[in-house]
């Protein structure tokens, strides 16, 4: 397959401000990167217009909660004569028979969920890569004082529960700072997320808990990344270790507290800068945080392990073998 360009198909690209986009520009990158082949970029809406050479080959990234029924019975009279490898992210609400479909006609289906890899012949466990890499760090040993949630925001993000879980907290040498990614054409639903977590945050108004709230691009959160901090994700799904933040934080060999799931990689239990609480509940967060802010990091162990197990020349050549 490597003699073959890549026509990569995915719901949205840059400049659109949403995780699926960004991190559909950085696989692009990194195939061009590692397999020095063009990769030709392209959203659903133009793929029954295009031709596909003998010398290209389809590779789709599907959002499961992007996906209507009306998409998916375009996309099968579309698909269903070609070619293809498929990606499926965010597949806890990708639906059943939409991942049937792609397992019977794709030549590969890869997934960040155990359950479906089991499942169907053909699928394959893949891990979510850093869309925000580090390239050097140093090797820093320290105790975190500050706790750092970023990425998108929407309800499934379990901030909420975040933000209680500091009310248990004597210490007040420790923080939390919660950098909210959001863009111009954010929906009612987050604006109305958004305000809840304003309003419970205010109630912790001491400089314990801080929320920001705008479009951090790539140089703002380097800069964060590069502090002595923790990374916290509590998502209310489970899937805070598959997504690119998780990736991105041990990139720069910071420590994550993640939530609980059953399907979690063991390479992801073995790894010396993950905390992971049995549930999104404030109390359990706590005892993460407490765990940590007792711990001593170091940076380099951290990123050595991420470089060796999560990196994507790794995910390049699982997805392109």
């Amino acid at each position: 397959m490597n003699d073959k360009n890549i026509i990569l198909v995915s719901h949205d690209w840059p400049p659109a401000k949403c995780g699926i986009a960004v991190f559909s520009e950085k696989l692009a990158e990194m195939i061009e990167k590692f397999k020095k082949i063009k990769v030709r970029k392209l959203t659903y809406e133009k793929l029954n217009k295009i031709k596909i050479s003998q010398k290209e080959k389809l590779l789709l990234i599907f959002r499961g909660d992007h996906i209507s029924q009306t998409e998916i019975k375009q996309l099968k009279k579309v698909l269903n004569k070609k070619s293809f490898i498929a990606l499926i992210i965010d597949d806890e609400k990708a639906p059943i028979e939409f991942i049937k479909f792609l397992s019977s006609k794709s030549e590969k289906l890869f997934t960040f969920k155990e359950e479906i890899s089991k499942k169907y012949l053909n699928a394959k466990l893949v891990t979510c890569g850093a869309t925000i890499e580090a390239r050097k760090i140093k090797n820093t040993r320290y105790i975190p004082k500050e706790f750092v949630y970023f990425g998108f925001i929407n309800k499934d993000k379990g901030l909420e529960n975040l933000i209680k879980s500091f009310e248990g907290l004597k210490n007040k040498d420790i923080n939390l700072n919660i950098f909210g990614s959001v863009h111009k054409n954010q929906n009612l639903q987050v604006a109305e997320y958004i305000k809840k977590i304003t309003k419970l945050a205010k109630k912790y108004n001491n400089k314990k808990v801080n929320v920001f709230f705008s479009f951090f691009d790539s140089k703002y959160l380097d800069k964060i990344l590069k502090r002595n901090v923790c990374i916290i994700l509590p998502f209310k799904n489970g899937l805070s270790c598959k997504s690119s933040t998780f990736f991105s934080s041990l990139s720069y060999g910071l420590p994550v507290i993640t939530t609980y799931k059953k399907e979690l990689l063991k390479e992801i239990k073995k790894c010396p800068g993950v905390f992971i609480s049995k549930s999104t509940r404030p109390l359990d967060l706590l005892m993460q945080i407490r765990k940590v802010s007792t711990s001593t990091i170091e940076k380099q162990k951290i990123r050595n392990y991420y470089k060796k197990n999560f990196s994507w020349r790794k995910i390049v050549d699982s997805l392109l073998a």
